[in-house]
């Protein structure tokens, strides 16, 4: 699912956030402490955010922190 790691984040609830890049696109993976894919991310434990539509060319994920109500922030750039 995701091509390359660009970092990791642990929920509250001890899942692990991946993200990375899924070729030109921003890819979230949410696993369950056995390793299993988390299937109550986004149905099936994977989201792919394609911001091309938007804004053509790449996305560049750099980072992924967990905040004080436990929601997911993604940040990175789009060159």
């Amino acid at each position: 699912m995701i091509d390359e790691i660009k970092d990791m984040a642990v929920l509250p609830n001890d899942k692990l956030v991946v993200l990375g890049t899924v070729g030109p696109f921003i890819g979230v993976v949410c696993y369950n402490q056995d390793g299993t894919l988390d299937h109550t991310f986004d149905f099936d434990g994977k989201l792919v955010i394609d911001l091309s539509p938007l804004l053509p060319n790449t996305d560049v994920p750099t980072s992924v922190v967990i905040d004080s109500s436990a929601r997911i922030v993604i940040a990175g750039q789009h060159s």
